[in-house]
């Protein structure tokens, strides 16, 4: 579902039926869980008609059956209400905002870890939902720190040097790249792997 068509309203839907599945699980005594695609390199394929990168078909299950997955499932649940209120009441926010309006939730065990943890659970709903963080009224940051393809970098592996087009191809590690980078003619050199964003295939720094 793509942010040209994709109402507040259907938005909203695709949250609450999210949410709804939880219950009808609880209702049938069954253990709360969420399918969700497996965060791998392997599991990275390219699209070539949105030119882009997108998660392949392998897939992991989130489960309440054990304290650590009953704990993700519960800041889903804290995240869809927030997403879901925020699309009633024609508010947005960004990512980090996200991070810190969860240290007042009245769950302590909903809280964030960190902004990192926030940030992918956003992912998760993007993906189980098919609806964009633009249209759960996420905005984007403001720290001007994204860039866009195509972009060519020179990554520095264990092998050796390796020349890398950021949308025909996945860094060794699949990671962030570092904020320490330096310019060389057209090159931008880093001293790690990129990573290619799923949803625009660019390179976040």
């Amino acid at each position: 579902m793509s942010s040209k068509d994709t109402t507040d309203a259907e938005a909203r839907e695709q949250l609450i039926d999210l949410a709804a599945e939880f219950y009808d699980q609880f209702a049938a005594g069954e253990i709360p869980r969420m399918e969700l695609p497996t965060r791998t390199k392997s599991n990275i394929e390219y699209d070539p008609e949105k030119s882009v990168w997108v998660y392949g078909d392998r897939t992991s299950t989130r489960s309440a059956n054990s304290v650590s997955g009953a704990r993700k499932l519960l800041k889903a649940a804290y995240t869809i209400e927030f997403l879901a209120n925020q699309l009633d009441e024609d508010r947005s926010s960004t990512l980090r905002e996200l991070y810190y309006l969860s240290e007042s939730w009245d769950n302590e065990e909903a809280q964030f870890n960190g902004q990192d943890e926030s940030n992918n659970l956003v992912e998760d709903l993007e993906i189980v939902t098919g609806v964009t963080r633009e249209d759960f009224h996420m905005r984007p940051e403001e720290s001007g720190a994204t860039l866009m393809g195509p972009l060519e970098l020179r990554e520095q592996t264990r092998r050796g040097e390796r020349e890398i087009h950021c949308q025909l191809d996945v860094g060794e590690g699949g990671t962030r790249s570092p904020t320490t980078r330096t310019r060389s003619s057209s090159w931008i050199t880093i001293s790690t792997s990129c990573s290619v964003s799923r949803r625009v295939g660019c390179v976040t720094a």
